[in-house]
């Protein structure tokens, strides 16, 4: 009998959840959350979730800031998980401590990454070509240190990582002697519209402002350019959802774009829609891979306005990734945006 262990912490995992089930012929499972979600991707998860019908259902809310309260959170479950003889662990985010903890303590569970935005493409790329899984940057904090390594010890979770995983990926990688491939066709998303509104353009929006990576002024200046390509018709815009006021009422101020924020993730938006915008537009977002894959009827943009507008990222801070930095990444999105013959080009 194959049983799964799904680890999970934003909404868009919840239609991965649902492939894999079917891709791995899974006959039984149980998931565990976090509320590590930034904005309120934790609480679009907690809706999506009663589209799921797991064994159990585990809830890892935090309850305070200190290692010993964010450990515990989760650590709290590992004696049931470990009881229950998994084949599989799916997890959709090497970044994350808790999930490698969870993921590194059960050895005996094939351990299968599912996609998580962009990262699949900038992780294979940078860490997995060279066998690298859960790397993590070094931690100064030596009393820090020496606090999580004694409550891991406490809790017995184990951090050594796997030799080879298996990525559940909608992106076009080949496979590697440790890491197997199997292809996500998102079939539950996938939607041919019969019609589609040719006048209406969506324009998906990146955090760039919220990260650092660009000025306020300079990405609005960017948005301007992308409206003048598509002059005369309708812009919709979808902010990321760690945008902030402030950046949305100025961005509708000086676009005009019809700015409105979704509750849900912009696929699964996008599948309800009876006559969605013919055109969907973005910079390195993984949406507009996601978007190309489910949505045939659409055309999807990615704008190409160099790196050299991107300079900022390079000394942003960047997440739990060592030995890179935040405009490496950008290209290699940009790169293998460039590579996907669904995805057009549009340079400003």
């Amino acid at each position: 009998m194959t049983i799964a262990l799904f680890v999970i912490d934003t909404p868009m995992q919840v239609v991965n959840v649902k492939e894999a089930l079917k891709a791995f012929n899974i006959e039984q499972y149980d998931i565990i959350t976090s509320d590590v979600a930034r904005a309120d991707g934790y609480q679009q998860l907690q809706q999506l979730l009663t589209t799921l019908a797991p064994r159990t259902l585990l809830a890892s809310p935090t309850t305070g800031s200190s290692i010993k309260h964010r450990i515990a959170a989760y650590a709290k479950h590992i004696p049931y998980l470990k009881s229950q003889q998994y084949t599989h662990v799916f997890f959709s985010n090497i970044r994350q401590h808790w999930q490698r903890d969870i993921v590194c303590s059960l050895p005996n569970a094939s351990p299968v990454l599912m996609d998580d935005g962009n990262s699949t493409v900038m992780l294979y790329d940078l860490h997995f070509r060279h066998q690298r899984f859960f790397e993590f940057p070094q931690d100064t904090d030596v009393k820090r240190v020496n606090e999580s390594a004694d409550l891991r010890s406490h809790y017995q979770i184990s951090t050594q990582p796997p030799e080879s995983l298996t990525l559940f990926t909608i992106f076009a990688l080949e496979p590697l002697p440790w890491v197997n491939i199997v292809h996500n066709p998102l079939s539950s998303l996938v939607t041919r519209h019969p019609q589609c509104s040719e006048q209406q353009v969506l324009l998906l929006g990146i955090g760039g402002v919220a990260l650092n990576f660009i000025s306020e002024s300079r990405y609005i200046a960017l948005l301007q350019q992308v409206g003048h390509k598509f002059k005369g018709k309708q812009i919709t815009y979808i902010p990321h959802r760690i945008t902030t006021r402030k950046t949305l009422d100025s961005i509708q101020q000086q676009t005009g774009f019809n700015v409105i924020r979704l509750d849900v993730p912009v696929e699964l938006w996008l599948s309800r829609e009876k006559k969605p915008p013919a055109s969907l537009v973005s910079f390195f977002s993984a949406s507009l891979s996601t978007c190309a894959l489910s949505f045939p009827s659409l055309t999807c943009y990615s704008v190409d306005a160099g790196l050299a507008i991107w300079e900022k990222a390079k000394d942003a801070h960047i997440f739990n990734m060592p030995n890179t930095n935040n405009l490496e990444i950008i290209r290699i999105i940009v790169d293998y945006l460039r590579s996907d013959d669904r995805i057009k080009t549009l340079k400003i």
